[in-house]
């Protein structure tokens, strides 16, 4: 399980109460459409190819990175937008 949080106090919060649980990534940054920080680079430098489920929960611009995902080749089973 990957969450990724921008905002460093929701991080901090979000770290704490996954603290027991390893399996579950909790990284701080703001997805990009693309580069260095976009899903698929962002999942490549954790090990995961192809998650199950994606939740897109962005302000503003939720399509834009839905479609990122897909032209990328990120093809989850449930997308939640």
């Amino acid at each position: 399980c990957v969450v990724i949080e921008s905002n460093e106090i929701k991080h901090k919060n979000l770290q704490s109460y996954f603290e027991d649980r390893p399996e579950i990534h909790v990284i701080n940054k703001t997805v990009s459409l693309e580069g260095d920080d976009s899903l698929r680079s962002i999942l490549n430098g954790i090990g995961i190819g192809n998650p199950d489920v994606v939740v897109i929960d962005v302000d503003s611009n939720d399509i834009e990175h839905f479609e990122a995902m897909c032209r990328c080749g990120i093809k989850p089973n449930i997308v939640c937008i």
